[in-house]
């Protein structure tokens, strides 16, 4: 790969396709960006070109394959031979099982994800054979190519892109074409967040496997993608990359029966204090339903995005909890802690009951969600979020109902 190369992305109008055209372009190589979102890809080409980095969108659906072929014809006549291929075009599912899964669902998303991947290796890889000059191809697999998760539609998609990866490389190899893939763990992502915000992801039970207290961002996983099409990686072939936090090494060490050593000992303060408060919080539901409770959310901000989180309150989050009649206690910031680039606020509720009708209300408000996604078109702001549920102490009511 030269600084003149050509570098095709499919999926290229967000997420990590588009962090990973931005790297490609950043780098200074054209990038032919693939996708079926029109208007997304076209704003993003028009971004990168005003900037002086050379981008071309393409509208296409990969499940189509006449489709990929009649556009990579187009695009090898417009602009030469590729010397990347990215496949990262992909549809991502809710929790669901076998006995009563949407079959028509199903069969899309294979078509998407896997039969994309392959529609797309062949008519590109058809063309760096052609052209003789070697280059590198790398699919996005994912956590789930490693072990069973319940998406019975999207799990085994990304196991078979896995073998699919190695078979590659091994048939391209011979043409000096490596093949590897990428393997990220939940990317931090405003629709990840959103599906946080919204109750279809639980992140403390994200978090609770992995090595790393952190989730990749898109750009960690362009990152790596760029590695691995580098001169760098010219050894490197047939691999599924992690890019996942620690994922793959401690899933099924933190499950352990036993414990991880460092909560073992659970006749220790700190052990049964944990526990109680662990008790305590399962039990708000059953024990607390009309007590006032204190809700702590603290959300920590990708690096030097605490100001656009904080933008994001004053002109719009105040507004919907006003709207919605959710009553905010405080805002604060880390002065001295584990970060400067956290925001901690209070809410104060009647009972739960209270706070799931109007926190649901406000989470699926269309102009919030546009609001939200529209302050993120630049890149994530909220990297992770915690939230406690407090009830007054006995001993002390605190705030009253």
């Amino acid at each position: 790969m030269n600084e003149k190369s050509l570098v095709v992305v499919t999926g290229a109008a967000r997420g990590i396709g588009e962090a990973t055209v931005r790297k490609f372009a950043s780098m200074g190589h054209s990038v032919a960006a693939l996708d079926v979102n029109r208007e997304r890809g076209e704003a993003l080409a028009s971004e990168l070109q005003t900037a002086g980095q050379q981008v071309v969108f393409h509208a296409c659906d990969v499940a189509d394959a006449d489709a990929v072929d009649d556009l990579a014809a187009r695009v090898q006549r417009d602009l030469g031979s590729p010397s990347v291929l990215v496949t990262s075009a992909a549809l991502i599912p809710n929790t669901e099982s076998i006995m009563e899964m949407d079959l028509g669902a199903h069969d899309r998303m294979w078509r998407v994800n896997y039969h994309g991947t392959v529609h797309a290796c062949r008519s590109f890889g058809r063309q760096m054979v052609a052209a003789g000059r070697g280059g590198s191809i790398v699919t996005l697999g994912s956590i789930n190519s490693v072990l069973p998760m319940p998406l019975p539609a999207y799990n085994p998609g990304k196991a078979a892109i896995a073998r699919l990866t190695q078979l590659l490389a091994a048939e391209l190899g011979r043409h000096h074409i490596r093949v590897n893939s990428v393997g990220p763990t939940y990317v931090m992502t405003p629709e990840l967040q959103a599906r946080i915000d919204s109750g279809q992801r639980d992140l403390a039970k994200m978090m609770k496997v992995h090595a790393l207290d952190i989730l990749p961002t898109p750009a960690d996983v362009a990152e790596a993608i760029a590695f691995l099409s580098s001169p760098a990686a010219r050894a490197i072939t047939g691999i599924l990359m992690p890019v996942d936090s620690g994922w793959t090494a401690s899933a099924t060490y933190m499950t352990y029966s036993g414990g991880v050593p460092w909560e073992s000992d659970t006749g220790s303060p700190t052990a049964r204090f944990q526990a109680d408060i662990n008790h305590k919080q399962i039990d708000i539901h059953s024990e607390r339903e009309n007590t006032m409770i204190i809700e702590m959310r603290v959300y920590e901000c990708a690096p030097g995005r605490l100001p656009a989180l904080q933008e994001r309150f004053a002109k719009h989050t105040l507004g919907f909890f006003k709207k919605y009649g959710i009553e905010p206690v405080g805002f604060w910031t880390t002065v001295v802690g584990r970060n400067n680039h956290e925001l901690t606020y209070l809410l104060k509720w009647k009972d739960m009951a209270d706070r799931e009708a109007k926190w649901n209300a406000f989470q699926a408000d269309p102009e919030w969600i546009a609001r939200r996604t529209e302050s993120e078109a630049e890149k994530p702001i909220v990297a992770r979020v915690e939230n406690q549920f407090l009830a007054p102490a006995a001993f002390f009511p605190g705030l009253a109902p």
